[in-house]
């Protein structure tokens, strides 16, 4: 499950999961206790997230199944024309389908906790991807 969610947040668009600057690869920090708070981060740890930019997260309890199917739910968004993203996901920052920052990067899709869309966009079909949501955010 840890391997399957890592490589899912890994192909992540590289403006979300990837600091703007390049510095040497360091390895990530990983984590096995239960679930880590903020009064227990130690300086090693900030320092690395903010270096990094990321934590991997191992032993949680979000399945693979899970991650893969929010995956292939959300696959099908980037094939949509921009017309539908901009109908379905219309841009209210910082929410909202977005493809004019950069010309050089991906367009992107910023969607709240509940991954709403418009009432049009209902036949979307984003459980699994509302499912993956809410259990990120218990993690």
């Amino acid at each position: 499950a840890a391997d399957t969610l890592s490589r899912l947040l890994h192909r992540l668009p590289p403006n979300l999961s990837l600091p703007t600057r390049l510095s040497p690869r360091a390895a990530a920090p990983t984590t096995t206790t239960s679930l880590p708070t903020f009064s227990n981060l130690t300086p090693t740890t900030v320092s690395s997230a903010f270096k990094l930019g990321f934590f991997q997260l191992v032993t949680h309890p979000i399945s693979s199944q899970l991650a893969e199917s929010a995956e292939l739910e959300s696959l099908p968004l980037f094939n949509l024309t921009r017309d539908q993203k901009l109908r379905y996901f219309p841009k209210e920052w910082p929410l909202g389908f977005d493809d004019e920052e950069e010309e050089d990067e991906a367009a992107t899709f910023c969607l709240d906790g509940a991954c709403s869309t418009t009432a049009d966009g209902a036949e979307l079909g984003l459980a699994s991807l509302r499912e993956l949501t809410r259990e990120l955010e218990k993690v």
